[in-house]
């Protein structure tokens, strides 16, 4: 069998760890694979549909329907039997293009009830197009964790199989960051966008630091589009010196090996597999609840050391500090007195992670 796999664009988030890790596996399994991105990407060796996302609905229209026949062209000139794609707008174009002939995977990485919030009543636009297409005879519908598959459920979309991402463990690198790895620090790993509320991450993390004068710093790992407020927003509430940011590292491992705790202040997570990096590190993860999902969550001695977020707009001011911001530093105080609390979480992760995350679960992709 020849397989194409398909990705929105090659960043480098979860998604794309996962595209890698299919790769990986299909090589694994003498398995022809082809791969390609909507747009695009940093990583030149991939081929691409489109060199940017067009702006205005027409024009984007327009980019994709030049998508769809490039597509096709794709798969009938490498004679493609299945096609496995990764993230919504890449499973629709998977699902057009394939037009019934060839199976689809199409797998989810985020609830698609959280993640379209944002759109206001043009959402149910989206979920009405997820429902018509996901529900295709050809198509089998992949949800990384039962939240996503909930999610997808309650929008109407049937017949949907949870496989959890599966996790190729890295060798650990010298990583230089700024500070002694000696200090302890949390950590937090990801893309600085309003997914992950990082703002929250910075003003609970200076509310923590003001009133418990504790010696214990923040890295942020990872680059994005709020970098620059961030990084205000830290020198605003005087804990520049205390927070780092190194910007992207490939390969973080080292940097999460020798935290004290992954911190999270998502809105919305599908399964993060910084969660899954740093329970296979021994190290504890905290803060909003759906950093961990659901059948993680009630396995975990977890309680204590999440919050839900209740405020959904951005907030840069310094001198002021919501009930999320409060509850985060209240939660940060916690897990630094409670040691042996937070070992229990990455002692019970880990040997989930090791159960449940095996490069072998892609054999589900079916």
């Amino acid at each position: 069998m020849k397989v194409l796999q398909i990705i929105d664009v090659y960043k480098h988030g979860g998604a794309e760890k996962v595209f890698d890790a299919y790769r990986e596996f299909c090589k694994n399994e003498s398995i022809e694979i082809e791969s390609v991105s909507m747009y695009k990407s940093e990583n030149e060796k991939l081929a691409f549909l489109q060199e940017t996302n067009a702006h205005g609905i027409w024009g984007k229209l327009f980019q994709q329907i030049c998508a769809l026949s490039k597509f096709r062209k794709m798969i009938k000139e490498c004679g493609i039997e299945k096609i496995v794609s990764f993230l919504d707008r890449s499973n629709i174009l998977s699902i057009m293009a394939s037009s019934r002939k060839i199976p689809v995977v199409a797998t989810v990485h985020n609830p698609p009830t959280v993640q379209y919030q944002k759109l206001g009543k043009l959402k149910h636009g989206v979920f009405f197009l997820l429902r018509y297409f996901y529900n295709k005879k050809n198509v089998s519908v992949i949800a990384v964790s039962n939240q996503v598959k909930e999610s997808l459920e309650s929008i109407g979309v049937r017949k949907v199989k949870i496989v959890y991402n599966p996790l190729l463990a890295p060798s650990l690198t010298d990583v230089k960051i700024p500070f002694e790895l000696s200090k302890p620090y949390f950590v937090f790993v990801g893309r600085l966008s309003y997914q992950k509320a990082p703002w929250k991450l910075i003003k609970g993390f200076a509310y923590f630091h003001h009133t418990s004068k504790k010696n214990i710093h923040l890295v942020i790992v990872g680059d994005g589009e709020l970098r620059t407020e961030l990084e205000k927003l830290s020198e605003d509430s005087q804990t520049q010196n205390f927070v780092h940011f190194t910007g992207f590292v490939k390969n973080p491992m080292e940097i999460i090996r020798n935290a004290y705790c992954m911190i999270f202040s998502s809105y919305y997570e599908g399964f993060p597999i910084t969660v899954l990096e740093s329970f296979l590190c021994d190290v504890p993860v905290i803060g909003s609840r759906v950093a961990l999902p659901k059948e993680i969550r009630e396995q975990l001695p977890f309680d204590d050391f999440y919050y839900d977020n209740t405020e959904l707009t951005e907030n840069f001011d310094a001198m002021v500090y919501g009930p999320d911001d409060c509850r985060l530093a209240e939660i940060l105080e916690k897990a630094f007195v409670e040691k042996e609390k937070v070992k229990k979480i990455a002692s019970a992760g880990n040997k989930w992670v090791r159960e449940n995350c095996s490069i072998d679960n892609f054999k589900l992709y079916e």
